[in-house]
């Protein structure tokens, strides 16, 4: 491409940020040339996680109901008081001998807690299915043990970096509707519009880095309210909560990858009260949108949008754990979905779609 269509291609696309429905103002993100797909970019961030993790500690035990760094018979004999009413669990205790996650210590618990400290059994393929050599291909398995890896994290506390990437792909096209806004100058905009590079590019797909969305949590955060599940110290998904679950054995590390179907709605006021809130974050709010827009440069068009609405694809978490210490190495969460502008102006009525794939990834340490 041309230096001066690609000049062009910037101007325009500044010039028509609020059309297109960017999620952030031109001044708050940093434009990368068109290169790796979303899906590239996910592996990317997984596999260079893994390389630099660093081993915590600090912890939940499996079965290790009394804290002590270890699971032994003393922690069966606690489980068992348990179970008989003699005494309550605290929240991490729970966390790490509930290995069924219905919010109780049974029996059977007791049971895989007393045979793994005996060495009889494997307590985690007991409680997840997990050996060596296999991971389950069950969803409510799956889950169990992801709830499990939540408590982990929230509990040791090890810190977590979250950064926002995403991909634009301008599938509502990019002319500009209104001419009378002289937005810029005809001859250019012409020109622009009828450039066959440019418009080539309306197939193809744009990366930005949201640099202003980057968050440091320091070692010893409160993460419950961070990561994914929100509001609980573990988990506690079921199988309702997920369109499908799948685990893969690498290696000395876990994958899981969730997925939660998709759906249509305004977009949201705030993340907490979406269909999609309980599980997976919302990454662009109504509040958080109005916001934005207005403190950019196109805050005087803010009053021509009558409506935003949000077409949410299928919505994916991918989770790469250390298989020793069941702690979380790196996260992805993906969100593709289509937002839509209507505008009113001038008695003009017109919708315009930006097609959007939004990505946080998680690294902890």
């Amino acid at each position: 491409m041309k230096k001066h269509t690609k000049r062009l291609f910037g101007a325009a696309c500044a010039a028509c940020a609020v059309l297109l429905a960017a999620p952030l103002g031109t001044n708050a993100v940093s434009q990368h040339l068109l290169s790796r797909s979303a899906n590239a970019y996910i592996e990317e961030k997984l596999s260079t996680a893994v390389q630099t993790y660093t081993q915590t500690s600090g912890g939940l035990v499996l079965g290790d109901v009394n804290e002590d760094g270890q699971m032994n018979a003393l922690d069966a004999r606690i489980a068992l008081q348990g179970v008989a009413g003699l005494r309550g669990f605290s929240e991490r205790q729970l966390a790490a001998a509930d290995f069924d996650c219905d919010n109780a210590v049974s029996l059977r618990e007791v049971r895989m807690i007393l045979r793994g400290a005996a060495q009889i059994s494997s307590i985690k393929e007991a409680a997840f299915g997990i050996t060596d050599s296999a991971v389950p291909t069950d969803t409510a398995k799956i889950l169990q043990y992801y709830n499990f890896v939540c408590a982990n994290l929230k509990v040791s506390e090890p810190g977590l970096t979250m950064s926002r990437t995403y991909f634009t792909q301008f599938s509502g096209g990019v002319e500009n509707p209104f001419p009378s806004w002289n937005i810029f100058d005809r001859a250019e905009y012409n020109a622009f519009n009828n450039n066959s590079d440019l418009n080539a590019l309306k197939s193809d797909t744009t990366e930005y880095a949201d640099t202003q969305a980057d968050v440091v949590y320091a070692a010893g955060t409160d993460l419950t309210d961070v990561y994914p599940s929100y509001g609980e110290l573990r988990g506690d998904l079921t199988a309702s909560d997920v369109s499908a679950a799948a685990m893969q054995l690498g290696d000395g590390t876990y994958t899981l990858t969730l997925t939660c179907p998709g759906a249509s709605f305004a977009l949201p006021k705030s993340a907490a009260i979406t269909p999609l809130g309980k599980v997976f974050p919302m990454l662009t709010t109504e509040s958080q949108y109005q916001s934005m827009l207005l403190s950019s440069d196109y805050a005087q068009y803010a009053g021509y949008i009558t409506a935003v609405n949000c077409n949410y694809g299928d919505c994916t978490l991918t989770c790469v754990v250390d298989a020793d210490t069941d702690m979380l190495i790196s996260a992805v969460f993906f969100m593709p979905y289509t937002l839509t502008n209507d505008l009113s102006v001038e008695g003009n009525e017109v919708s315009l779609e930006t097609a959007m794939r939004d990505i946080v990834t998680f690294t902890v340490g």
